[in-house]
């Protein structure tokens, strides 16, 4: 049987009214993909989806509730692992497959996909981050290399207009590394609220403080983002040899700063017979 090839002009669906669909759609769409062929599938209410992105960053995307109305070239899957069953009997229910379906549901296997949907010319799992309303997600795919040329062809442009695609040599791999692409931007807001904490008790408005955090992450990315930059440099470039920041890092280093990171993230993965042989590799 021929596989058959989709239209040039094909649509985008994203299942999903959360801030990683809004964030996807946004980013698409600022990338210069046409709004008209993007549609989104509210399966939950919209309550989430300005969270992140503004309003206008959506204009001319369709959003709907009635799954007959949403066409299936590609689908993105932006829905809770748990979400899936219920999403592939309606579709079924539906008589309705997609054309190629590419997945952000976590620990989702790639068969059990296949076996779910059966779509008609592959299957991609993929972890983006909400750093794609930006265009800035760091987008772990798999498979890849393995995929058909049009079908890589079509997770590059679409997966590529929000940030930058990471190949997986594994599904064990992706699913292991959500932890730290998928999850990484939380962990760094975190750290703003933590620098935010500290200013307020070194006697800044609590306002104030959570302002200068902000722009302290902003411009650690923008430095970052220069040519040949490191974190090493970029900490070389603030702290002078025996000063108060050099004094600050040690201390980091020596509370395991390192350490607390890796176990969260593991942690994050339920991998509990693994945690302790990982740490072990750590230095602290």
């Amino acid at each position: 049987m021929t596989i058959p090839q989709l239209a040039h002009d094909y649509r985008v669906a994203v299942i999903g009214s959360g801030q990683l669909a809004s964030s996807y759609l946004a980013g698409l769409v600022a990338s210069g993909f046409p709004a008209r062929r993007c549609i989104g599938l509210m399966r939950s209410g919209p309550r989430q989806r300005v969270a992140v992105c503004e309003p206008a960053s959506l204009a001319g995307v369709e959003w709907t509730t009635d799954l007959s109305r949403v066409p299936l070239d590609v689908t993105v899957l932006a829905i809770k692992p748990r979400d899936i069953a219920g999403l592939a009997r309606a579709m079924a229910d539906a008589n309705r497959r997609p054309g190629i379906l590419v997945s952000t549901a976590a620990g989702v296997s790639a068969a059990e996909l296949t076996a779910a949907f059966a779509p008609s010319l592959g299957v991609v799992r993929c972890m983006p981050n909400i750093g794609a309303a930006v265009r800035r997600s760091s987008t772990l795919v798999w498979p890849y290399l393995e995929l058909r040329s049009d079908v890589r062809h079509i997770v590059d442009q679409l997966l590529g207009a929000v940030g930058s695609v990471w190949p997986m040599r594994s599904e064990a791999d992706l699913d292991h590394a959500t932890a730290f692409a998928g999850a990484g931007i939380a962990y760094l807001a975190r750290m703003a609220l933590a620098l935010a904490g500290a200013g307020e008790r070194l006697g800044l408005e609590r306002a104030s403080a959570a302002v200068i955090a902000r722009e302290l992450c902003a411009a650690t990315g923008a430095l970052l983002d220069r040519p040949a930059a490191t974190p090493g440099l970029v900490m070389a470039g603030v702290a002078s040899p025996g000063g108060m920041t050099e004094r600050a890092l040690d201390h980091l280093h020596r509370e395991g700063l390192d350490r607390s990171v890796l176990e969260a993230m593991l942690r994050s993965l339920n991998i509990h017979n693994y945690v302790e042989a990982r740490m072990g590799s750590v230095a602290t």
